[in-house]
């Protein structure tokens, strides 16, 4: 019988406020971890390496030459590759309407 009174008795929950009636500051845990030092840098770093990127891009009317030699790249590709690695939807948006088109071969 002790068993079955034992079983039935809830433990009191906690209330949502303090005794002194104001809400708890506590905070519920997140799911993620928190992010390191290092993390945050790179995250920074590839979004502000993004907006250059776009922001000359537009500038120079969306020629990959002349953005690459804006911002010190080399040459077209390494423009195509970097818009792909941080901007694919901005990369691929200009294709389909136009503003990017395949590059004029000379024939040598």
């Amino acid at each position: 019988m002790l068993a079955a009174t034992m079983a039935t008795t809830r433990k009191p929950t906690k209330p949502a406020t303090k005794p002194s009636g104001r809400p708890s500051t506590r905070r519920k845990a997140t799911a993620a971890p928190p992010k390191t030092f290092a993390e945050v840098g790179r995250e920074a770093a590839r979004e502000a390496q993004r907006k250059v990127l776009l922001e000359s891009w537009k500038a120079h009317d969306w020629n990959m030459t002349a953005t690459a030699e804006a911002l010190g790249m080399g040459d077209g590709t390494a423009v195509i590759r970097a818009l792909k690695a941080l901007a694919p939807e901005e990369y691929d948006a200009a294709k389909k309407d136009g503003r990017v088109s395949p590059a004029n071969r000379r024939e040598s």
